[in-house]
Formats: structure tokens, sequence, C-alpha cells
């Protein structure tokens, strides 16, 4: 009896381990390579997105031009099973990017894998720092920190609420990852008299 009783429970066991292991996400996709824009190569903190049939499976954020390293990597993820051949389309803060070859996901890849956005980047990152925005102020000259085409009054304001901020910022008018006395003097220096 006690035999029996052994022989069920480790064919219950086997079952049981079986469908856990199919239950698991298959071995993911990993890419990494620069992101470019028709101007210039991409600010740091926009959303790369890797999506196969109009559903994400992977993300990254860009720094110093590039995604996909270290700390953001950016896997092609599997919810089960393994990849094998699905097409994959990239997006770069919700752009699509093009790339050089169609690119075919597979278990375990490793794809060196260069991102071109064909459009140009005319919008600064989001007021206070940290990233893209999804409604961008468009910057007509250096100073127009809220897209009016004028420096005035409002862009002053702007430059007030940033006062001493540091990093990625709208009112870092040099770029020196703080908003301070230099970036007033730009602000000064472009001041619209309309």
């Amino acid at each position: 009896m006690k035999s029996f009783i052994r022989t069920v429970s480790i064919f219950v066991l086997l079952l049981v381990v079986s469908n856990f292991a199919f239950a698991q996400p298959g071995i993911p996709h990993q890419f990494y390579g620069t992101v470019e824009f028709l101007n210039g190569t991409a600010p740091a903190g926009l959303l790369v997105e890797v999506k196969v049939g109009g559903t994400t499976v992977g993300t990254a954020t860009t720094a110093s031009g590039k995604y996909g390293y270290n700390p953001s990597l950016l896997f092609a993820e599997k919810t089960e099973g393994e990849w094998s051949g699905e097409t994959a389309e990239f997006f770069v803060d919700g752009t699509k990017a093009t790339t050089a070859a169609m690119v075919t996901l597979s278990r375990g890849g490793y794809t060196r894998l260069n991102l071109s956005v064909p459009k140009s980047l005319v919008t600064p990152p989001s007021i206070g720092g940290g990233g893209s925005s999804s409604n961008p102020v468009v910057v007509a000259t250096v100073g127009d920190m809220n897209g009016d085409a004028k420096v005035n009054k409002y862009d002053f304001a702007l430059m007030m609420a940033n006062w001493g901020k540091t990093g990625t910022n709208v009112a870092d008018l040099n770029n020196d990852n703080v908003v301070n006395k230099y970036d007033f003097a730009l602000l000064m220096a472009r001041w619209s008299t309309v």
C-alpha cells in the first residue's frame, strides 16, 4: 500500500511540476543599440517599446542616445512558450521607428539594432525633468518654454517655478543640468518686446 501511495504522489508531483513549467515565460530576446532622430540622437528618458502584433512585449528608456543598456535593458518577453520567428516592431516615444532589416524574434536572441525615428526633435523634456511628456511643449526659440512663440512673463514664471532644480528640465536653457542665473541671463537676452 505504501508503494502505491508513493507512486501516486510522485505522479501527481510530476503533473504539477510539468504544468508549472509549461506556464512559465520563455527565454526572452534582448535588443540594444542607438536611437537617432532626423536631426540628432535621442535625449535621455524616451520610452522605447518592442511590439508584436500591436501588443507591447518589452520596454526600456533611452540614455545618451542609446537604448537597451544597463540599467534599462530591453527584453522582448513572451508570456508563454518561446519566440519562434514572430516579427517585432519598435516605437520610440510613441513613433514607429525604422530598422535596417525586418526583425524576427527567437528564443534567447541577442540583437544589436539601431533605430531611426522618422521625425525631428522639436520638443524639450517635460517641465520638472524626468523624460518625455505626452503633451510636449514646442520651443520656437531658446527661452520660449511654453511654446507661444514669445519669450515673456509666462516663460519667466516657468523658470521661477523650476529655479534651482537639477537634471533635465525645460527651464535649463544652457543645458548644464541646473536652472540658475545663467538660464535667467539667456531668458532676458531673448525677451520679446511684443
